[in-house]
């Protein structure tokens, strides 16, 4: 989304097909990344997907920092390159 247009939501999200998200901790030198759904996560529709974990305060199992990013995992493209 550009400047301009509204912040993408949860509903924006499930609206697009995503399920899920992947967590990263931001942790000096940990890097640790986990995959966790919107059901998994009981995360409603009106939440802003990069304020995600300001909700669910989410701890790396790794290394137990909370500096943590969200980002979507978007569907893959068919062989022909469309997706659908």
């Amino acid at each position: 989304m550009s400047r301009g247009e509204p912040t993408k939501t949860i509903a924006h999200a499930r609206a697009a097909g995503e399920t899920a998200l992947t967590a990263h901790c931001l942790g000096v030198g940990c890097y640790h990344q986990a995959v966790k759904t919107f059901e998994e996560l009981k995360l409603w529709n009106d939440i802003i997907f990069v304020d995600v974990p300001k909700h669910r305060h989410f701890v790396c199992t790794k290394c137990g920092g909370r500096n943590v990013r969200v980002m979507p995992i978007f569907s893959r493209p068919d062989e022909d390159g469309l997706e659908r």
